[in-house]
Protein backbone atom coordinates (compact mmCIF):
# COMPACT_ATOMS: atom_id res chain seq x y z
CA UNK A 1 0.00 0.00 0.00
CA UNK A 2 2.90 2.43 -0.71
CA UNK A 3 2.34 5.19 -2.29
CA UNK A 4 -1.64 4.10 -2.65
CA UNK A 5 -4.00 7.02 -1.41
CA UNK A 6 -7.59 6.89 -1.79
CA UNK A 7 -9.26 10.04 -2.40
CA UNK A 8 -12.45 11.49 -0.92
CA UNK A 9 -14.87 10.68 -3.15
CA UNK A 10 -13.57 6.99 -3.55
CA UNK A 11 -15.06 3.94 -1.83
CA UNK A 12 -16.81 4.13 1.91
CA UNK A 13 -13.84 4.70 3.84
CA UNK A 14 -14.11 8.64 4.27
CA UNK A 15 -17.63 8.27 5.74
CA UNK A 16 -16.39 7.67 8.93
CA UNK A 17 -16.20 11.41 9.08
CA UNK A 18 -19.56 12.49 7.63
CA UNK A 19 -22.00 13.80 10.09
CA UNK A 20 -24.45 10.99 11.23
CA UNK A 21 -26.89 12.76 9.13
CA UNK A 22 -24.91 12.44 6.33
CA UNK A 23 -24.06 8.96 6.88
CA UNK A 24 -24.81 5.90 4.74
CA UNK A 25 -28.42 5.05 5.43
CA UNK A 26 -28.96 1.74 8.53
CA UNK A 27 -28.62 -1.87 6.72
CA UNK A 28 -31.62 -2.69 4.52
CA UNK A 29 -33.95 -5.79 5.47
CA UNK A 30 -32.23 -9.31 5.83
CA UNK A 31 -28.69 -7.68 5.73
CA UNK A 32 -27.38 -7.81 9.36
CA UNK A 33 -26.35 -5.18 11.33
CA UNK A 34 -23.17 -5.05 13.85
CA UNK A 35 -23.50 -5.64 17.13
CA UNK A 36 -24.79 -3.10 19.13
CA UNK A 37 -22.17 -2.44 21.73
CA UNK A 38 -19.90 -1.22 18.85
CA UNK A 39 -22.39 0.80 16.95
CA UNK A 40 -23.33 2.83 20.45
CA UNK A 41 -19.71 2.95 20.97
CA UNK A 42 -18.01 4.73 18.21
CA UNK A 43 -19.77 7.60 16.01
CA UNK A 44 -19.61 7.68 12.56
CA UNK A 45 -18.26 3.93 12.36
CA UNK A 46 -18.56 2.36 9.09
CA UNK A 47 -18.84 -1.13 9.30
CA UNK A 48 -19.56 -3.92 5.68
CA UNK A 49 -20.57 -7.43 6.59
CA UNK A 50 -19.50 -8.59 2.83
CA UNK A 51 -16.73 -6.58 1.50
CA UNK A 52 -18.26 -7.92 -2.43
CA UNK A 53 -21.63 -7.13 -2.24
CA UNK A 54 -20.55 -3.63 -1.47
CA UNK A 55 -20.74 -1.87 -5.02
CA UNK A 56 -19.14 1.64 -3.49
CA UNK A 57 -15.96 -0.29 -1.92
CA UNK A 58 -12.98 0.57 -3.57
CA UNK A 59 -10.09 -2.27 -3.87
CA UNK A 60 -6.32 -1.09 -4.64
CA UNK A 61 -6.15 -4.57 -6.89
CA UNK A 62 -8.25 -7.83 -6.70
CA UNK A 63 -11.75 -7.82 -4.39
CA UNK A 64 -11.04 -10.16 -1.60
CA UNK A 65 -13.54 -11.65 0.69
CA UNK A 66 -14.53 -10.71 3.93
CA UNK A 67 -15.59 -7.74 6.35
CA UNK A 68 -15.13 -4.35 6.41
CA UNK A 69 -15.01 -1.92 9.68
CA UNK A 70 -13.55 2.00 9.92
CA UNK A 71 -13.68 3.66 13.03
CA UNK A 72 -12.83 7.62 13.19
CA UNK A 73 -9.72 8.25 15.33
CA UNK A 74 -9.78 12.12 15.75
CA UNK A 75 -6.93 13.86 18.20
CA UNK A 76 -5.92 17.24 18.48
CA UNK A 77 -2.22 17.91 17.12
CA UNK A 78 0.07 20.31 17.40
CA UNK A 79 3.00 19.19 14.78
CA UNK A 80 3.08 22.24 12.87
CA UNK A 81 5.33 24.83 11.86
CA UNK A 82 2.72 27.69 12.89
CA UNK A 83 1.83 26.20 16.43
CA UNK A 84 5.62 25.41 17.32
CA UNK A 85 6.17 29.31 16.42
CA UNK A 86 3.47 30.39 18.79
CA UNK A 87 4.67 28.10 21.35
CA UNK A 88 8.24 29.25 21.20
CA UNK A 89 6.92 33.23 21.24
CA UNK A 90 4.06 32.60 24.18
CA UNK A 91 6.98 30.75 25.94
CA UNK A 92 8.84 33.85 25.43
CA UNK A 93 6.23 36.39 26.96
CA UNK A 94 5.19 34.43 29.77
CA UNK A 95 8.95 34.33 30.93
CA UNK A 96 9.23 38.02 30.59
CA UNK A 97 5.88 38.70 32.32
CA UNK A 98 7.55 35.80 35.25
CA UNK A 99 10.14 37.57 35.34
CA UNK A 100 8.50 41.19 35.74
CA UNK A 101 6.04 39.70 38.14
CA UNK A 102 9.13 38.48 40.27
CA UNK A 103 10.99 42.12 40.24
CA UNK A 104 7.81 43.62 41.85
CA UNK A 105 7.45 40.40 44.08
CA UNK A 106 10.84 41.61 45.38
CA UNK A 107 10.38 45.02 45.59
CA UNK A 108 6.77 44.70 47.37
CA UNK A 109 8.58 42.45 49.82
CA UNK A 110 11.45 44.95 50.75
CA UNK A 111 9.27 47.69 51.24
CA UNK A 112 6.89 45.63 53.41
CA UNK A 113 10.65 44.55 55.60
CA UNK A 114 10.79 48.24 55.89
CA UNK A 115 7.26 49.44 56.83
CA UNK A 116 7.74 46.45 59.48
CA UNK A 117 11.36 47.77 60.43
CA UNK A 118 9.70 51.14 60.65
CA UNK A 119 6.57 49.82 62.53
CA UNK A 120 8.67 48.24 65.10
CA UNK A 121 11.31 50.86 66.02
CA UNK A 122 8.23 52.87 66.99
CA UNK A 123 6.42 50.10 68.71
CA UNK A 124 3.42 50.52 66.61
CA UNK A 125 1.48 47.52 65.30
CA UNK A 126 2.51 46.44 61.85
CA UNK A 127 -0.19 44.79 59.64
CA UNK A 128 1.11 43.11 56.76
CA UNK A 129 -0.81 44.03 53.24
CA UNK A 130 -2.31 41.25 51.66
CA UNK A 131 -1.59 41.15 47.80
CA UNK A 132 -2.70 38.91 44.95
CA UNK A 133 -0.67 38.01 42.49
CA UNK A 134 -1.18 36.84 39.35
CA UNK A 135 -1.07 33.09 37.82
CA UNK A 136 0.75 33.33 34.62
CA UNK A 137 0.80 30.62 32.51
CA UNK A 138 1.04 29.39 28.94
CA UNK A 139 -1.51 29.39 26.25
CA UNK A 140 -3.56 26.14 25.17
CA UNK A 141 -1.03 24.42 22.14
CA UNK A 142 -2.53 25.61 18.80
CA UNK A 143 -4.22 22.09 17.39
Amino acid sequence: MVDRVLNVDEGITHDVFKEPSQAEEPPEEGEEAPPADIIDSFKGLVYVKEVVREPRMHYQKVPRLGAFMAVPLVYNSCLSDEALEAFVNDTLATNLQKEEQEKELEAWEAEQSSRRAAAEAGNDPFEEEEKQWDEITLQPLIT
